[in-house]
């Protein structure tokens, strides 16, 4: 699904989706989003769609910068339990 300015979109937060958007969604993120709707306790979180799951152009172009434009306060650089630095420690859903 586009933003009508001839790009996809490939992520949406919780609050924007429904039950009915599994096929944009996923499933998880799709429940998740029904979940906010109802008001039911969710952290805030976000949704990569199916659209960037299947995009061939992500073997070649990260959307971490996409994603950090849409939630700059979701990024962290702490170290997680692997060493690794945990970039979104906080609700994601990947379709």
């Amino acid at each position: 699904m586009g933003s009508g300015t001839g790009t996809a979109r490939w992520v949406y937060d919780f609050s924007e989706g429904n039950k009915d958007q599994k096929d944009l969604l996923g499933g998880k993120g799709a429940n998740l989003a029904e979940m906010v709707r109802l008001g039911l306790p969710v952290p805030r979180g976000f949704t990569i769609s199916t659209d960037a799951s299947f995009n061939p152009m992500l073997r070649t172009v990260s959307i971490i910068p996409g994603i950090e434009n849409f939630a700059p306060d979701r990024t962290d650089t702490s170290s997680g339990s692997s060493g690794s630095p945990s970039r979104f420690p906080r609700a994601a859903s990947s379709a």
